[in-house]
Parts: C-alpha cells; sequence; structure tokens
C-alpha cells in the first residue's frame, strides 16, 4: 500500500473511534436535557455552536452528528419510555 491509502486508512479510522462520543456522553451522564428525545444530538449542536470549543473540537462533533442522529433514533425507544 501506498503512503496516501495509509494515510486515509489511518484518518478513517481515528474517526470512527472518535465518533459517538456524544452518544456515550448523554448516556452516562447525570444532565437534564431539554428534551428527552435525540439527546446525543442535541449535545453535538450545543459544542458545534459554542464559542469556547475550539475548532478541532467542533470539526469532531460535525463527523460526529450523522453518528448520533442515527444512534438517537435506534435508541428512540429507549429514550421514549425510560
Amino acid at each position: 500500500m501506498n503512503k496516501a491509502r495509509i494515510s486515509l486508512l489511518c484518518c478513517a479510522l481515528a474517526l470512527l473511534l472518535l465518533s459517538s462520543c456524544a452518544t456515550i456522553t448523554v448516556r452516562t451522564s447525570e444532565h437534564e436535557w431539554e428534551e428527552d428525545v435525540y439527546p446525543a444530538t442535541q449535545q453535538d449542536a450545543e459544542w458545534i455552536f459554542d464559542e469556547d470549543i475550539h475548532i478541532v473540537g467542533r470539526v469532531l462533533m460535525v463527523a460526529d452528528w450523522p453518528i448520533s442522529i442515527v444512534t438517537d433514533t435506534v435508541l428512540l425507544p429507549y429514550d421514549w419510555f425510560w
């Protein structure tokens, strides 16, 4: 494999490993959200538009946002009833 493929593979792996951090954060924290549904998506939106967070963190949250939407949708029955 050439260096470009290895770099692309490393970046994709890092993105995969860093994703869903909002889902894990909201499911393990004691914070009460405004809405009971889609809490990880709410967290990502708060972090993306927060002026105190560095641009690198915002980019990671933008990458995490679609994954949070999918996991929040899968966990919707849990959030809705429990």
